[in-house]
């Protein structure tokens, strides 16, 4: 009796060990569906670029709110997405009588500002619906540039030296800032304005993307 009884527990025991392994198999296969937004340009078969973002391999043409595609060319930079809002940076080519001239475009949900933005915004970051943009001037290879984001419509400049300087990268993180960048062909990131050097200053060294992991 006692053989039998010990025999029943094994057998109990091992049906049970064997339907917790096939949940936990069967969980690992569950898959979640994405949506992947890509921001670039298209030629549309002219000689300028048309800023525009591709969901799922669908494109959305970026206009000026008349119809018309923006200015004669441009691309789109950076692109973010927070819940059904699109937030989406870069520039267009504007011509005039005298000059033609790129301008920084900022978006969301397809309807166009300013913003006082750089010419060419490098990269965008949404945290608490505030609008992080850092970018370059385009002229920022020489002295007198200085690296700078934009919170909102306040611009934010970042300390640096006299040889110029670009931000080229922006992450928040509650109330932190992070800018990656260069600085007279140095690598650096500064966080709440703060410099952190990466570089060898004897070498050529340049920073172009940031990302930030809670511990």
């Amino acid at each position: 009796m006692k053989k039998n009884y010990f025999f029943l527990m094994i057998v109990l025991g091992f049906c049970s060990c064997k339907k917790e392994l096939s949940t936990e198999i069967s969980n690992t296969n569950t898959s979640t569906q994405v949506d992947v937004y890509v921001a670039g340009a298209d030629s549309l078969g002219s000689d300028g670029g048309i800023p525009v973002y591709w969901k799922n391999g669908k494109p959305v043409y970026y206009t000026d709110g008349t119809g018309s595609y923006v200015g004669t060319a441009g691309e789109a930079t950076s692109i973010v997405v927070s819940g059904n809002d699109v937030y989406m940076t870069g520039y267009a080519r504007f011509c005039g009588s005298l000059r033609c001239g790129d301008d920084g475009m900022f978006w969301k949900n397809g309807i166009s500002a300013y913003l006082n933005l750089p010419t060419y915004p490098n990269s965008l970051a949404v945290s608490n619906n505030d609008i992080y943009i850092a970018g370059s001037s385009g002229y920022l290879t020489g002295t007198g540039g200085n690296a700078a984001y934009l919170k909102n419509e306040n611009k934010i400049d970042l300390p640096s030296g006299s040889a110029g300087s670009i931000s080229t990268a922006i992450a928040v993180s509650g109330n932190d800032v992070y800018v990656a960048g260069f600085e007279d062909a140095v690598a650096k990131y500064w966080k709440n304005g703060n410099p952190v050097i990466l570089g060898d200053a004897s070498k050529n060294s340049e920073a172009y993307s940031i990302f930030l992991v809670k511990h």
